[in-house]
């Protein structure tokens, strides 16, 4: 089934996408030197003809959780919550600093604009830091260039590489996969969930 934004009608794409690249530009994402926790792999695949992709998203080889209620079931209790954006919190930012994992969730179309931290909040962004990797050997901490060789068709906007990108229709794409650097190594990676419409 192709994928697409359960909470955006069409004409909000645009919006969904601004979303994903500000997430990426937010500071602090944890550092790779964070106490050893839980680790585990990441994979993206993209597949079907460029005007009609699909893409799957996996944590440790099970489907990447669509919702905070999912989450919160695969990692346990979130440490943190923080409502933010219009009308005061239809983003949600919650850290589960055990599992390396923190996830940003945003409120389901048509559901109450003040608050994303409910269970059905859909996943925009799961932020992935100290122990985690990629099914391709990529894992946080690594140099830049073991990730340009890794992924040699990677594009760079500052210290965020897109390593893998799903065509969303209307000359839009989706950075599904990401690693965001500092310092000239990867201190996190990155995976946005679009759930099925």
């Amino acid at each position: 089934m192709r994928r697409r934004l359960r909470w955006a009608t069409r004409p909000r794409r645009a919006a969904h996408l601004s979303v994903v690249m500000l997430l990426l530009a937010i500071p602090g994402t944890p550092s790779a030197s964070a106490t050893a926790g839980s680790s585990g792999t990441v994979s993206v695949r993209i597949s079907g003809p460029r005007n009609n992709q699909t893409f799957f998203a996996k944590l440790n080889g099970s489907p990447l959780p669509a919702t905070l209620s999912q989450s919160t079931a695969r990692f346990g209790v979130p440490a943190s919550e923080r409502r933010y954006g219009p009308d005061g919190g239809v983003n949600c930012r919650v850290t589960w600093p055990s599992r390396h994992v923190a996830g940003t969730f945003t409120v389901a179309y048509g559901g109450p604009p003040s608050d994303a931290c409910t269970p059905g909040a859909g996943t925009v962004l799961l932020t992935l830091t100290a122990g985690w990797r990629t099914d391709t050997g990529l894992s946080v901490g690594q140099p830049v260039a073991d990730l340009q060789r890794t992924y040699p068709d990677a594009t760079v906007t500052g210290d965020h590489w897109a390593l893998v990108r799903y065509f969303y229709g209307a000359g839009f794409y989706v950075t599904e996969l990401a690693a965001v650097t500092r310092n000239g190594a990867i201190i996190a990676l990155t995976v946005a969930g679009v759930p099925d419409e």
